[in-house]
């Protein structure tokens, strides 16, 4: 009969734990909730919560701190972009800044954009816009110099592509824009025989309705 030893265990011996390891959607949870970033817009706006409940309680500040709560709204204006457009007003020149925040303003208040999606469209139209304004008056000024030679002839061309490329980007973002406000057109048709197609024209006849048996008649039926 084998003995049990009640010997106690070396000092060296570890005794080796069974632990139960996360999931990859757990740990994807823990480092979603637990870690963060200098640009999460979540971070940027608890220390300026901290910062303005500071203001608040301490109204003599120093002049490193007052520069410190400069910094952290400058770091949290982009959060707030989609709003104030002082991004997008960004990507013309000083003159035409006021100009394209009030453009995509009205753009926004008369399609009634409301997703970040219409928003971003009314940006996208706005910004072209301001191009157009920009690289017309450059073009102007240029043109107006007295000499030729073929680096002013290519800056003019240039100039064009640049002009022509922002006035498509501006129609085709307002197009865009104007079919998702668009309702959907719903058509119902009842009769014997119809061809229905995306952006086709379809030409539809039936014979003459008579007294027993009444039909439509539709003709020159266009769908886009």
């Amino acid at each position: 009969m084998q003995k049990t030893s009640n010997k106690p265990k070396n000092k060296g011996e570890t005794k080796v734990a069974t632990r139960k390891l996360l999931t990859e959607d757990q740990l994807k949870k823990f480092l979603i909730d637990s870690l963060s970033s200098d640009c999460d817009p979540k971070t940027i706006l608890n220390k300026l919560a901290e910062l303005t409940a500071e203001i608040r309680s301490d109204k003599k500040m120093t002049k490193n701190r007052t520069k410190e709560v400069q910094e952290e709204f400058k770091s949290a204006m982009p959060i707030v972009a989609l709003e104030t457009h002082y991004l997008a007003a960004e990507s013309v020149g000083d003159r035409y800044r006021t100009f394209l925040i009030q453009f995509a303003n009205d753009i926004t208040e008369e399609y009634d954009c409301q997703t970040p999606s219409e928003r971003t469209l009314a940006e996208s139209i706005a910004m072209s816009y301001g191009r157009i304004l920009e690289l017309s008056s450059t073009f102007s000024i240029s043109h107006r110099l007295d000499y030729l030679s073929s680096e002013k002839n290519g800056y003019y061309g240039m100039i064009a592509k640049e002009l022509d490329r922002a006035h498509r980007q501006f129609t085709s973002g307002l197009l865009v824009l104007k079919q998702m406000k668009s309702p959907n057109l719903e058509i119902k048709i009842k009769a014997q025989t119809a061809f229905v197609a995306q952006n086709q024209q379809v030409n539809a006849t039936s014979p003459e309705p008579s007294a027993g048996n009444a039909q439509t008649v539709y003709e020159n039926v266009e769908t886009k």
